[in-house]
């Protein structure tokens, strides 16, 4: 049973709770420098942020900011192009951004939560390598076929948008000239609507195959 869920019933878990977790000296420096990049970034966008909340949508923008920043790559080790922060480090992090807006947070703990994190935790060398062949083998053939690759990093799926065709479009697209089956993502509400989802998990066969026909899709 959790810590938390413990509290709630009245008991406190000191074993889980002390000593309490210190900084490593390498997520230290990584911190030093991080934690004032993201006040710059974030410290402005006061207004922005409200705006974003009543629209139901960051900017794609905005997006790209917070990939330049290293922050959806928090606890991804860095041979795998992360920045191997420790649990404490992507902790202080959160922290840092949700002094400034917690939808921010969210957005940043998506990429470090669901799929990905399975594989973080439990994944065995070869299962990594395994994913990261199928990403690039089908982020290639989907960048050819006139795509553009976003919020991608991690996680078990790749998001795609192609300019000129809404998330409906582009399945039917690729339902009817790849034979390959996406999902829409209006189903994750408005700022879905220009983007598909490409799922991973197929087998390398059928990864490879969907890979070489998307290469031969004409980009437009």
């Amino acid at each position: 049973m959790s810590v938390a869920k413990n509290l709630m019933a009245g008991r406190i878990l000191e074993d889980g709770l002390f000593p309490y977790p210190r900084l490593r000296d390498k997520d230290r420096e990584v911190l030093g420098l991080m934690l004032d990049a993201i006040d710059q970034f974030l410290g402005p966008r006061q207004q922005d942020f409200k705006r974003w909340d009543r629209e139901a949508e960051q900017p794609a923008q905005f997006i790209q900011g917070l990939r330049d920043l290293g922050l959806f790559g928090l606890i991804i080790p860095e041979e795998h192009g992360g920045l191997g922060l420790s649990n404490a480090g992507y902790a202080r992090v959160l922290s840092q951004s949700s002094t400034h807006d917690s939808s921010v947070s969210l957005t940043i703990g998506a990429h470090s939560s669901i799929g990905m994190k399975g594989i973080l935790l439990f994944g065995t060398a070869e299962q990594k390598a395994r994913y990261a062949a199928r990403r690039s083998v089908l982020a290639a053939g989907l960048t050819a076929a006139g795509f553009r690759i976003d919020h991608s990093q991690a996680g078990l799926y790749l998001w795609a948008t192609r300019p000129g065709l809404d998330c409906w479009a582009a399945c039917e697209l690729l339902a009817a000239e790849c034979g390959i089956l996406v999902g829409p993502g209006s189903m994750y509400g408005p700022a879905g609507n220009a983007h598909i989802r490409v799922a991973l998990t197929a087998t390398d066969e059928r990864v490879a195959a969907a890979g070489e026909r998307l290469q031969r899709l004409p980009a437009r």
